[in-house]
């Protein structure tokens, strides 16, 4: 019997034959006519044992090629988040992209997992390479490497150049944190920036390139009279850059982010809230007495109340089987907080018929009861209050 390669297949209904444990690198050979295989148990445990090995001793080389490789898995949304909050329970931090290191995708980069930029929602390979392009060609125009570019650099040579969509998620998920400002100033920036035209864009380049801000840049344009050597070519784009200087002493909003704005646009965008968690702006939340991570690592065993303030993300419904009254419905929850997930806590038909209202993917709630004696890491819910 000798393995050959497969020309074609055809059904053949039942008939015998053998399972037959051969040493071949092809795993596939020919049985009384069917084609069969070895058998990828061993295989699979030697996998195990692999993988459960690079977790424990190079922990952020294991996730960083699991996140790499988790737009391959049949939820990828899914897949990172669960990743990311297991590297969080054992104390590895993911960082956001950042657009001066330009990695596409996860990387382990001195000590730190980052997301690459082609991991964020809209943004392309063909995104990061006119993103590129422009780079290398500013960089020559100001003789300054891109690492050392200041955010009124960047706001001015390559902003004009990304997809509206694009840079604003990127900037939304941290990817721009680098440069030291707010993300919504940021944003409330780049949007006044594409509003110059490109005769405006190329004066500001030849007379305002090192200027400390994008406000020291509009009054430079006004300190002349509109013409064809000025700024403004004529007295309503002058007006209109007068604007402009108005908007940014009278901001219409604050200029600072709000943690829960922060961690949507992250899920949303990511897959994951990475820098904040909406819980940050909770008053309530001080109700609770301990964190998903401090509950994981044995809160409550010496049979204390337990109190969690966490966001729900997954909730699985299912029928009961035994009891006084089968076939009532209960369900399993899955919440997070900023340290971690717990998907262990258990809401009874009672106490699901009472809560079901407020239990709700994506609500932040205060979920307070007890660790289960018997099984040590199930969360009985007894009582839950709104966020």
């Amino acid at each position: 019997m000798q393995a050959e390669k497969i020309a074609g297949i055809k059904y053949l209904g039942k008939q015998q034959t053998y399972d037959i444990e051969i040493d071949s690198d092809d795993h596939i050979f020919y049985g009384n006519g069917i084609a069969t295989s070895n058998s990828h148990s061993v295989g699979y445990g030697y996998l195990s044992y692999l993988t459960a090995y690079a977790k424990t001793h190079y922990p952020k080389e294991f996730f960083t090629a699991y996140l790499k490789f988790a737009h391959n898995s049949i939820d990828p949304k899914r897949e990172i988040y669960e990743l990311v909050n297991n590297a969080n329970s054992m104390g590895i931090n993911i960082y956001p992209p950042n657009i001066k290191l330009l990695n596409n995708e996860f990387d382990l980069i001195d000590g730190k997992i980052l997301f690459g930029l082609c991991d964020i929602k809209s943004v392309g390979q063909s995104v990061i390479d006119k993103l590129l392009l422009t780079i290398k060609e500013s960089e020559q125009i100001i003789n300054k490497p891109f690492k050392d570019w200041t955010w009124t650099e960047f706001l001015i040579l390559a902003i004009p150049n990304i997809k509206k969509d694009s840079l604003e998620n990127m900037i939304n998920v941290g990817a721009c944190d680098c440069f030291g400002l707010s993300r919504i100033k940021m944003l409330f920036e780049t949007n006044i920036v594409r509003e110059f035209s490109a005769r405006e864009l190329k004066w500001i380049v030849e007379n305002c390139i090192g200027y400390n801000g994008l406000e020291d840049i509009l009054f430079k344009m006004t300190s002349d009279k509109p013409g064809q050597k000025a700024a403004c070519a004529n007295i309503n784009r002058f007006k209109k850059v007068e604007g402009f200087i108005v908007n940014l002493k009278n901001t219409p909003y604050e200029m600072s982010d709000a943690p829960h704005q922060v961690a949507m646009s992250e899920y949303d965008l990511l897959g994951v809230s990475i820098t904040a968690n909406v819980l940050d702006e909770c008053k309530y939340k001080y109700k609770a007495n301990c964190t998903c991570e401090e509950y994981n690592t044995g809160f409550g065993k010496d049979g204390n109340n337990v109190a969690i303030a966490g966001q729900v993300n997954f909730i699985k419904k299912i029928k009961t089987k035994k009891g006084l009254n089968p076939g009532q419905e209960m369900a399993f929850i899955e919440i997070s907080d900023s340290t971690g997930t717990i998907d262990s806590i258990v809401a009874f038909p009672e106490v699901w018929e009472e809560y079901k209202n407020m239990i709700i993917e994506g609500n932040r709630l205060l979920l307070c009861g007890k660790r289960d004696y018997k099984k040590k890491d199930s969360f009985i819910l007894e009582l839950v209050e709104q966020l």
